[in-house]
């Protein structure tokens, strides 16, 4: 697999015009993701963010839901006054 990522590195110094030689690139990140397994400290902080994610997305959630909400208002109150912020919905939402 290293053999592999040398390689394709080399060939895309030569020939930068190659197509598809970015995307081959991208395989060097997987180097990274060895070490994951390899590394018990780091192997444990990976898995304590994996498990923070469903809470953290509940949070987000409900963040939108108010965002939403208070941007509907603004376009309701201050639509005239300020149509640059509050014109339409992503406006307002973008103001908040």
């Amino acid at each position: 697999f290293d053999l592999f990522i040398v390689v394709v590195g080399w060939v895309s110094l030569a020939n930068a015009q190659m197509p598809g030689i970015s995307v081959l690139r991208l395989f060097r990140a997987l180097k990274v993701l060895r070490l994951f397994r390899r590394i018990e400290s780091i192997k444990v902080i990976v898995e304590g963010v994996a498990a923070a994610m469903p809470g953290m997305a509940n949070a987000f959630i409900i963040l939108g839901i108010l965002m939403g909400i208070w941007a509907i208002i603004g376009v309701q109150f201050f639509a005239e006054f300020a149509p640059q912020e509050f014109g339409t919905f992503l406006r307002a939402m973008f103001t908040m």
